[in-house]
């Protein structure tokens, strides 16, 4: 195990979420805190070069082993650190016992040209003027667990922040992050079929929304993409990304509450609108079948 000294007052660099460049010792890297266990164990299987840094507590130790082995062999500091310290790197008591300091990731912009070139196939989210790290990191774990391809985000969120990572456990690995200035102009370009916003009011059942499309009979090759669109936490979507998408669904409730949060909305209609599309290309499949018969 590589030993640094774990006096901050001796070594500044291992509790502030910079480091110094072998070039210039007073030119810092910004860097951004990975925390929690299936967060670093998926940056670990899909960008482990992305990796500048580990500390973790003895706990983790076995558990990130070959983590530690493969940052041995790039020459990467990696060491156990305190509990102090793990809170302090990662800005949260919720650490689990490791933190993966990696260089600040901006997020891919999207043009208005970049999205006429997405495949219409792909399944994405499109979240517009969402305001809160945590909402976003949570939207990304639902997204990849039910198989979304990307997440274009709008506002002020131009990077991934730890909150991001942590609540994301891992899903924002499995996805194309970008970012869009317009969520509109974005929604227009976009080569996808299924375009459909999330209203808070005056939508129909996703179900219902959707039973004018269907695949072709006679093309089971590709299906059709979508694009879902959730708004802002506070005032929900832009009266342009509305009008850009001709599908509106709101999510029937028996009349308790007004609205759901903007994660558990995001959850539901991905639910439904996957099972859709299964259901789709299943009942498509079999139709081409005795077709061909």
């Amino acid at each position: 195990m590589k030993k640094i000294q774990s006096d901050p007052k001796n070594n500044p660099d291992i509790l502030t979420n910079t480091e110094y460049t072998p070039q210039n010792n007073r030119q810092r890297i910004p860097e951004t805190p990975v925390c929690s266990r299936e967060a670093v164990k998926a940056l670990a299987a899909r960008r482990p070069h992305c990796i500048r840094r580990l500390f973790m507590d003895e706990q983790s130790v076995k558990e990130f082993g070959e983590l530690c082995s493969y940052l041995a062999r790039e020459h990467k500091l990696y060491r156990i650190a305190r509990e102090d310290e793990l809170q302090k790197l990662s800005g949260t008591v919720h650490h689990q016992g490791v933190v993966a300091m990696i260089e600040d990731t901006k997020l891919q912009p999207l043009s208005v040209e970049d999205a006429q070139m997405l495949n219409k196939s792909s399944n994405i989210i499109l979240l517009d003027d969402i305001g809160d790290d945590h909402n976003i990191g949570a939207i990304a774990r639902t997204a990849a667990f039910f198989g979304f391809d990307s997440i274009i985000l709008t506002g002020n969120k131009t990077k991934l922040t730890p909150g991001m990572y942590r609540v994301a456990r891992g899903g924002i690995e499995y996805l194309s992050m970008y970012y869009a200035e317009s969520a509109a102009s974005i929604i227009s370009a976009c080569p996808h079929q299924l375009k459909i916003a999330a209203a808070a009011h005056g939508g129909r059942a996703i179900n219902e929304a959707l039973k004018q499309f269907a695949y072709p009979v006679n093309h089971t090759k590709q299906k059709p993409g979508c694009i879902l669109v959730l708004g802002n936490e506070e005032h929900g979507l832009s009266q342009e990304a509305l009008a850009a998408c001709p599908i509106h669904v709101t999510i029937q409730g028996k009349g308790t509450l007004e609205s759901l949060n903007v994660t558990q909305a995001a959850a539901i209609l991905m639910n439904e609108l996957i099972s859709w599309l299964t259901r789709s290309a299943y009942t498509t499949y079999h139709k081409t079948q005795r077709t061909k018969r």
